[in-house]
């Protein structure tokens, strides 16, 4: 559903990402989950009774799916929106994050390390070399 509305939204902006980004990150989202999955998916489907034995199990499974997309959609800022909109899972947003940060992330990690690595306290007083210290994590 969500990402008919990103096309709905998409066909009546036409090609202005700026205008479609500030209409979706302005949106109300409502999650729902409901009963309805278990009618349609825990007993419509067999294998899914395999695959979760009890219907505990399968409630926990949901919860953690549900709590995986409420924290997807915490992190998508305008900033990062353009990298999802043409998304139409939630593994398929995961991974276009992934594959467009992890690699910044990894290299600020680097450089976090060897910063770290090389700083001394010496002769520098606690408040001189605190300092020293979060401007090093601050800077990466």
């Amino acid at each position: 559903m969500f990402k008919d509305y990103i096309r709905r939204v998409k066909r009546i902006v036409g090609d202005d990402q700026e205008k479609a980004k500030k209409i979706i990150c302005g949106a109300l989202v409502v999650i729902s989950a409901s009963t309805n999955d278990f009618s349609l998916n825990f007993y419509g489907i067999p294998i899914r009774r395999f695959q979760f034995i009890t219907i505990s199990a399968y409630q926990d499974f949901l919860l953690n799916k549900l709590q995986s997309f409420v924290k997807l959609l915490g992190i998508i800022v305008e900033d990062n929106l353009s990298m999802v909109m043409g998304c139409e899972t939630a593994k398929a947003i995961w991974s276009s994050l992934e594959e467009q940060l992890l690699p910044n992330t990894i290299e600020k990690e680097v450089i976090l390390k060897d910063s770290l690595a090389t700083l001394k306290k010496g002769s520098l007083s606690i408040e001189v070399y605190v300092r020293k210290f979060k401007r090093s994590t601050d800077q990466s």
